[in-house]
């Protein structure tokens, strides 16, 4: 169904309307009559579980090996986190973790595979740049090569290398 969805939006079927109340911003996919997409935009995680099993989902877990609330324990100490929902399922996440005075660094950005080509991930790069400009911090992300076209559309620009501690 999330496939037909994607479809009808780039053909111009279905129609995204955005909304903000209370911080929290819905953004709803709709048709006229049938079929509707309800996408909620929210820094509140409903419940720790659903955290665990997007991970699971997603196969980040797969290399993590975390406990639910150890990833729960993470999203809490980040500076700013956005959870995306669907029909009450976690579909969507991003998060920074920042000094809060220069560097933010934008990681754990991920979107279940039903749900990807719908600008999910796109609304949540936005949201994410949108705090870090207001608090004034410079956004930085590291990611895999074959996504380096995805961020830079999103206005990110290569420099640097990423390492990782192999020990």
């Amino acid at each position: 169904m999330q496939r037909e969805v994607a479809k009808r939006i780039r053909a111009g079927i279905l129609t995204q309307v955005a909304t903000t109340k209370n911080y929290i911003e819905q953004y709803l996919y709709f048709e006229q009559d049938v079929n509707t997409m309800n996408l909620i935009y929210t820094t509140d995680l409903q419940n720790e579980h659903d955290l665990f099993e997007f991970y699971q989902k997603i196969g980040w877990n797969d290399f993590l090996k975390l406990s639910t609330k150890q990833l729960s324990t993470t999203m809490k100490q980040s500076t700013y986190v956005v959870y995306v929902y669907c029909n009450e399922d976690l579909v969507g996440t991003g998060r920074i973790i920042s000094d809060g005075v220069i560097h933010a660094y934008i990681c754990g950005l991920g979107v279940l595979p039903d749900y990807r080509n719908l600008k999910v991930g796109t609304e949540i790069m936005k949201m994410l740049k949108e705090f870090c400009q207001k608090q004034n911090l410079h956004a930085q992300l590291i990611c895999e090569e074959n996504l380096i076209p995805y961020y830079t559309k999103l206005g990110f620009s290569k420099f640097g290398v990423g390492m990782t501690c192999l020990e």
